[in-house]
């Protein structure tokens, strides 16, 4: 007999179809949110649960399970949305997603560097409403913006996907700068500059882009005061946690 899954969120096809011919699986076929409630009933018909970033499992969670419930893997990187101590407790495993969305996350900062700097969406838009034929346009100062060419990237958080983005940029002509916790090796610094604090970083920055997880070191990492210290004309990427 198979074990059987709940899946709480509409996942790809390929996914889908991969769980079902090893499990005995329910999927959630209009992906809407399952109400935390009825979640919490469900929970105890399933030998395991596949769940996203959104469902929350807190101590209570845990408290109202009746030992079926054997694991829980969510198809995320973060996993604060999961009480781990209350998990283990109930000797729940729980499984996440790591280093899988590197490439995608350095891409994207990548895409939202040059969409910013070259005012990408101020473009689409004149295009859109057709106010580009308007010879008022000041297209050479609110339009073509500027070339990350030769312009500083300061990273804070030199992780995985802190050093894809600097290797990315640097196929732009960046001049990578960064701050982390410990200075890198020469080896994989790559001529990146080190500062020992996100402020000292900041006056000689174009561009930051965040890459830091998501804990208490790191909450307001790039406050008020960091912010005052860039130059009037840097741009700031954040594809780190939201939390």
């Amino acid at each position: 007999m198979k074990p059987k899954i709940l899946v709480t969120r509409k996942m790809t096809d390929g996914a889908e179809k991969k769980l079902a011919e090893n499990f005995e699986v329910t999927f959630n076929k209009n992906d809407d949110p399952i109400p935390y409630e009825e979640l919490v009933k469900l929970a105890n018909q399933y030998d395991g649960m596949v769940v996203s970033g959104w469902d929350k499992f807190d101590e209570n969670f845990f408290n109202n399970m009746n030992g079926r419930l054997k694991i829980i893997a969510t198809f995320s990187v973060g996993y604060d949305h999961i009480d781990i101590k209350s998990a283990k407790e109930k000797n729940i495993i729980i499984t996440n997603t790591p280093n899988v969305l590197n490439d995608a996350v350095a891409e994207i900062t990548l895409l939202l560097m040059l969409a910013t700097c070259r005012k990408a969406y101020e473009g689409i838009s004149l295009v859109k409403s057709g106010k580009w034929k308007d010879v008022k346009v000041d297209f050479v100062n609110f339009v073509m913006g500027q070339s990350l060419t030769g312009k500083t990237l300061g990273i804070i958080g030199m992780g995985r996907i802190g050093r894809i983005v600097a290797k990315r940029a640097k196929g732009f002509g960046m001049k990578i700068i960064y701050c982390n916790r410990n200075k890198l090796s020469n080896e994989i610094e790559d001529g990146a500059k080190y500062y020992e604090s996100v402020n000292s970083m900041m006056p000689d920055c174009d561009f930051v882009s965040i890459h830091t997880p998501a804990t208490i070191e790191t909450k307001n990492i790039l406050n008020n005061a960091a912010i005052e210290l860039l130059p009037k004309h840097a741009i700031v990427i954040n594809t780190s946690r939201g939390s």
